[in-house]
């Protein structure tokens, strides 16, 4: 996905500030981001299609799926913002 470059998980991006920031500070890593509500997403998007920013992919659900998806050992550093530990599914 990232063609060999480090991958980083960014879990509940929540408003998008440090998602947004990381990918643009950091355009030789992968950064996966991975929030559960629409808000978020498309709040980041806005922000994306803003900046031009092509290190970015984001997964729109919860965390513990993707798990089922990435290979093992995929990423190499993960960031936990804004957890919800309320939130069910």
């Amino acid at each position: 996905m990232f063609d060999g470059r480090d991958v980083r998980l960014e879990i509940g991006f929540g408003g998008r500030e440090h998602l947004a920031h990381q990918a643009l500070q950091n355009p030789d890593v992968g950064i996966i981001g991975c929030e559960p509500f629409t808000d978020g997403v498309v709040m980041l998007l806005g922000k994306v299609g803003e900046s031009g920013v092509r290190n970015l992919r984001i997964f729109s659900g919860v965390v513990r799926t993707i798990f089922d998806i990435l290979p093992p050992a995929s990423i190499d550093r993960g960031v936990l913002n804004y957890s919800d530990s309320g939130h069910q599914t």
